[in-house]
């Protein structure tokens, strides 16, 4: 199924380049040959699917190995590109390596634990009822691209390249904390899933807890980013970069939205509700391309980062408005203020006093 979407993903691909390349002021950085050749990751990625299985068993540190072992060579590969002053078509060919590495390394793990991809059958029955309880998701998928991205076309076709340039440094800046999230959801959700079936009680303190963690690391990397950004833009910035440094201290604050986003999406996969996951992010990428049409043209770029972050805590609190997800929309919002962490230092605090 993975491998037939990429394959039917190519042409949207294509296509959408050549609309962008028709309609915006300016040609596409990237040539047609480039994204082309990295389009290709759709198709290879499918092997990914290996991620999952070992999720599902509680193995995430085992496949962990894999995935920072892949970082660092392809790490050490960039490296030695940006030592021989390699073309940038090369940069581009480490795109897909850095794929082909990943899959490689799920493919050896995958065998050496005694499993054999020769055994996998394809069973259309067990396929439609993926299909069936999949396709909000993908969908989903679809939205969370749209509306993480459509800020810098819209940047591109308002503002033009350069504003594009120094938008691009904040954002990698600012969603290069974005692996947290997923990682610390796929490590513990499992155990949050063992206790959905023997303690609805413990099940909700679990997700409050998770939620919790959620807050509590992703305003710390906030405020350590706010107060590192002046000196970051001062000392490893030229000039010119100069408007980055507000639009950075804006954007940082939107992880705290994903950070729950992320857990709370994992909340709807268990509970069946992969419709809601669906429309929140449509919401959510509706609202970015409306306040976007808004805000760049009167903000400039810190407009978009606003925008940003108005419409990741509108998706994420988009719960709020469907009955069933309401009481986790509010142990959401009860996180936010770290509720049962701080009761925890308070009575282990009583408890030293006595």
């Amino acid at each position: 199924m993975r491998i037939i979407t990429g394959f039917l993903v190519l042409p949207l691909v294509y296509i959408t380049y050549f609309l962008i390349a028709h309609f915006a002021p300016e040609a596409p950085a990237a040539s047609f040959k480039q994204v082309a050749l990295v389009s290709f990751i759709c198709i290879i990625q499918a092997v990914q699917i290996i991620d999952s299985f070992f999720q599902a068993k509680v193995k995430g540190k085992v496949i962990m190995l894999v995935q920072v072992g892949g970082n660092i060579l392809s790490a050490v590969i960039k490296f030695a590109l940006i030592l021989f002053k390699a073309p940038l078509d090369a940069f581009i060919w480490t795109l897909i390596i850095d794929v082909i590495i990943l899959q490689i390394g799920y493919l050896a793990l995958y065998h050496k634990t005694g499993n054999r991809i020769s055994n996998w059958k394809y069973d259309p029955t067990t396929a439609k009822e993926l299909l069936k309880l999949g396709w909000p998701l993908a969908f989903s998928s679809l939205f969370i691209t749209f509306y993480m991205k459509i800020d810098q076309l819209m940047i591109d076709a308002i503002l033009g390249k350069s504003a594009l340039g120094v938008y691009s440094i904040v954002v990698s800046l600012s969603e290069s904390w974005y692996f947290m999230p997923v990682a610390i959801s796929t490590s513990l959700f499992p155990a949050i899933m063992n206790a959905r079936r023997t303690s609805p009680e413990l099940y909700q303190k679990r997700l409050g807890n998770l939620y919790e963690l959620m807050v509590f690391v992703s305003v710390s990397v906030a405020l350590i980013v706010t107060c590192v950004a002046p000196i970051l833009f001062k000392y490893y910035y030229p000039p010119e970069y100069a408007e980055g440094l507000h639009t950075l201290q804006v954007h940082i604050w939107a992880g705290v939205f994903t950070f729950l986003g992320t857990a709370s999406a994992q909340y709807l996969i268990a509970e069946g509700l992969t419709k809601i996951t669906l429309y929140r992010t449509a919401f959510g990428a509706l609202l970015n391309v409306i306040l976007n049409y808004f805000f760049i043209p009167k903000f400039g770029i810190i407009g978009a980062a606003y925008a940003t972050l108005i419409a990741y805590f509108a998706s994420t609190f988009f719960l709020l408005f469907i009955k069933k997800t309401r009481p986790n929309a509010i142990l959401m919002i009860r996180s936010l203020f770290l509720i049962g962490l701080l009761s925890t230092i308070k009575e282990k605090f009583l408890k030293i006093n006595r």
